[in-house]
Order: C-alpha cells, then sequence, then structure tokens
C-alpha cells in the first residue's frame, strides 16, 4: 500500500493507492513527482542475503523487491521523506527492517522512518503535523519523543529515523515558497465511452479492487482455455471503473470496442 503526501501549509495533498505492484508505484511517481513524504506499508523479509519488501506483480504473485528495486520505481528525484511501516515476515529477522532502510538510504534516500508497531498512528499524525507547519524535521523529531514519553513508551522499540547526512535534521519541508500546492487533487471523473455516457473513476482516483484486477489480468493474459472475463453485480458497484483500468492501464496493446 503506498500513500504520497503534499504537505501545504498546515494541512496535506494525499494520494493513495493499494496495488502491490512496483510498476505502479512508479507510475504514481511519474505522474506526480513532487511528493513531500511516501508512505510505504508492507512486509519485509530477507532473500538471498538482501533485505527486500514483499511485493507483488501484476497477477499478484509474490515478487521480492530489494531497496535498488524500490527506489527505481520511485526515480527521481526522491520524496523528501520515506515513512516505511513494516513488519519483519519472521520475528527473528526483525533486523532486516532496518537493513532495508540503510539499503535505501544507500540508494539515494535522504530521510526513513521506520515503524511498525500498533498505536504508532498517534506519533505520525504527530509527525505530518509539524512538518506541514513548517517545523523541521529535527524539531517535528524532538516532538515526536516527547508524545512518546508521554504515552510511557520507548521511541527506539517503534519509531527509527535513518538519515543521510545530519544536516537533513535543519531542514524545513514547508516554505513560504510551497504555502500553496502547484496543482490541486480535486476529486475527478472520466468517461470510458467517446459519448461521454458511461462515468467512471479516473486513474488517480481509483483505489483498491487490486484483486479483481489480478483475477481478470490472469484470466486475459495467462489462462489460455479462457477467452473473457464477465464483470457482474449491481448498479454503482465500479464494474465499469474496473473495466476503463483494464483497458487504459493494463491492456494497452488490445483494441477497445465499448458498446453501451
Amino acid at each position: 500500500y503506498e500513500i504520497g503526501v503534499r504537505l501545504v501549509g498546515s494541512g496535506m495533498c494525499i494520494r493513495d493507492r493499494e496495488s502491490g505492484w512496483l510498476d505502479e508505484l512508479q507510475a504514481i511517481c511519474y505522474h506526480q513527482n513532487d511528493f513531500d513524504v511516501l508512505h510505504l506499508t508492507g512486509m519485509v523479509d530477507s532473500q538471498e542475503g538482501k533485505a527486500c519488501m514483499l511485493t507483488e506483480d501484476e497477477f499478484g504473485n509474490c515478487c521480492y523487491s530489494i531497496a535498488e528495486d524500490i527506489t527505481t520505481a520511485l526515480g527521481r528525484p526522491f520524496p523528501r521523506l520515506i515513512l516505511l511501516c513494516a513488519e519483519a515476515k519472521y520475528s527473528s529477522r526483525q533486523n532486516e527492517i532496518t537493513t532495508l532502510a540503510r539499503d535505501l538510504i544507500s540508494q539515494g534516500a535522504e530521510a526513513i522512518v521506520t515503524f511498525g508497531d500498533e498505536g504508532s498512528e498517534v506519533l505520525i499524525s504527530r509527525l505530518y503535523q509539524d512538518l506541514a507547519r513548517g517545523e523541521t524535521l529535527g524539531s517535528a523529531w524532538r516532538q515526536i519523543y516527547r508524545e512518546a514519553c508521554r504515552q510511557e513508551r520507548p521511541l527506539q522499540s517503534s519509531f527509527t529515523l535513518h538519515l543521510a547526512d545530519t544536516e537533513l535534521l535543519s531542514r524545513a519541508f514547508v516554505t513560504k515558497e510551497r504555502q500553496q500546492p502547484q496543482t490541486t487533487f480535486e476529486l475527478r471523473s472520466g468517461f470510458i465511452d467517446s459519448a461521454q455516457r458511461m462515468k467512471v473513476a479516473d486513474r488517480d482516483n481509483f483505489v483498491g479492487r487490486r484483486r479483481q484486477l489480478q483475477n481478470c489480468l490472469k484470466a486475459l493474459k495467462i489462462d489460455t482455455d479462457k477467452v473473457g472475463v464477465i464483470l457482474h453485480g449491481m448498479g454503482g458497484l465500479g464494474k465499469s471503473t474496473i473495466a476503463s483500468r483494464l483497458i487504459c492501464d493494463r491492456l494497452p496493446e488490445h483494441l477497445s470496442l465499448i458498446h453501451i
């Protein structure tokens, strides 16, 4: 699950996407390459001696993505801060989360916060609020420490800050020049047909339905004994939107014929 955040004044502009597929993450970062914070949630393991995050391909098969794979998907410039909400696949491999963060730093990421235990939402919310108000990363981190003390919880066990350079602690994520967003993230809808009769959610506002898309792609691309798929259900459930995502994003090499 990926969430991209732009910090604007005292608020945030948020993009979220549930996919697990690095190509999808790459598409998000290509179209919206001005994220301040990227929030990645997933499971971490070790494969062939390297720390990796468990991701998926477009069909839902498990993939092991090392730091280089993730940073390649992110492209340049990297988000200013990466929040890595990770859980080790096996309790004996908790150190793999730290290793992955350090590998991401070595690949060009500047600042990473790793966390994973329950109850971290309050601390993350506080971090977002302070950064959006123009606090430096160091100041915001001190506030996190104080909040953790109030909760009587050891910060090191739940939060770790990894930096490429300690000078980043004096960086303010929001400056006067960035008080207003360059582009607004308003809700928009498109049409699947040229006559504009069938309204669907556009790509930027399409969230979820991962398994349905993956099952459709398996039937259309892998299973040679299947000739197509049927999307059925009550009106308004998003059947046309799923079809439009398949046509526009996942099957661009196919000819699209739409009959309404």
